[in-house]
């Protein structure tokens, strides 16, 4: 029994790189000999698979039922593919709705995001600490005590991509989708207010492209008091071109990794992820500035505060980016400033959100 667990996990790193079977690596001494000598230069990614998740097969085959399909297993024979851990599977010890995120010096926006996404149904968070040197850890501890968020020294820079396959790598058995996005993103449902019963619509999908609608500076030079989502009201027209870009919600069990911006991954057996609409996004449609689809956003949408005031957007400019060696341009602010429309749909959780934040409830 324990030879075919071990040879799950090498099988599913088989069926994720199609390639490796070609060049006619097959068993599982093949591909042990594979990743060692090329795996992680080849930037390949390999699941050991977990506690819970041998337990669960184990009880699968003993029952011969009910958790995955109905189709009965031979002992000997487990079928070794990445379905059995995809959308097709029961999570009963995970999550069903996570975000990753990279953080910076964000302890002043941290709170009203965290306790903004547990509202909206986002179970848990993991985050990276990118060398804070701000009240961050302190602000997290009552949430990585409570296990609401797992929060992971992250220092190297750049280093979000390699945070978000970190993540992919270690939490993917824990919940049923990631949502992939930055501490000055919220995403919610545009009319619904829980996210899990919109995203039980996608599970035929192995990730969710959701674009985001970019606000400016609603004219405050200095930061004001207040929630961001109160504050900080107009934005660019819908169908500009920078709400092009969508972020990615992935169904961790068949993404690889990402695909070298913040913006789009890798699935196996070249599945490609869908937008709201569902139409599929193909790969010409990602590159190295993001990935695009014209912008929806009649379920999903994720409100960008790219700018906030503009002593906010200095501050942030000069604190460098996430994923590249660089600074954001000096012009960042005036061509991120939008102003075509005020939009208030995010602020029908605000009362919650102020009472959470005032430590009412």
């Amino acid at each position: 029994m324990s030879d075919a667990l071990d040879n799950l996990a090498w099988q599913w790193y088989l069926d994720g790189y199609p390639d490796l079977r070609q060049n006619g690596i097959n068993t599982r001494e093949a591909a042990q000999q594979h990743w060692i000598a090329f795996g992680k230069t080849e930037r390949r990614k390999f699941r050991y698979l977990s506690q819970e998740q041998r337990a669960m097969i184990r009880a699968y085959i003993q029952l011969r039922k009910g958790w995955f399909w109905e189709d009965a297993f031979d002992e000997e024979k487990i079928i070794p593919c990445a379905s059995l851990l995809s959308r097709e599977r029961a999570v009963p010890m995970g999550d069903y709705l996570a975000i990753c995120a990279i953080v910076k010096n964000e302890a002043r926006y941290l709170r009203e995001w965290i306790e903004f996404h547990k509202i909206v149904g986002v179970n848990r968070f993991y985050l990276y600490d990118n060398a804070s040197t701000d009240d961050t850890r302190q602000l997290l501890e009552p949430y990585v005590i409570a296990g609401e968020v797992v929060l992971t020294d992250w220092p190297m820079h750049p280093g979000q991509m390699q945070a978000y396959d970190h993540c992919l790598h270690h939490y993917s058995d824990r919940a049923r989708w990631i949502a992939f996005i930055d501490v000055d993103e919220f995403l919610f449902g545009t009319y619904e207010d829980d996210l899990r019963s919109i995203l039980k619509d996608y599970e035929g999908f192995c990730g969710v492209l959701v674009n985001w609608l970019v606000f400016g500076s609603s004219g405050h030079v200095a930061a004001p008091a207040g929630p961001v989502t109160a504050n900080f009201t107009w934005r660019g027209a819908e169908d500009c071109k920078i709400n092009k870009h969508v972020k990615s919600i992935v169904d961790p069990a068949v993404t690889l990794r990402s695909v070298g911006n913040p913006h789009a991954f890798v699935y196996h057996d070249s599945r490609c992820p869908v937008n709201e609409a569902k139409i599929p996004l193909s790969p010409s449609q990602h590159n190295e500035y993001g990935a695009f689809s014209l912008p929806s956003v009649s379920r999903f949408r994720i409100n960008h505060y790219a700018t906030k005031s503009r002593e906010e957007c200095e501050q942030r400019r000069l604190k460098g980016r996430a994923a590249k060696k660089e600074l954001k341009s000096v012009d960042y602010f005036e061509a991120h400033d939008f102003k075509f429309e005020q939009d208030l749909t995010i602020q029908r959780f605000l009362p919650l959100l102020k009472c959470k934040l005032s430590g009412f409830i």
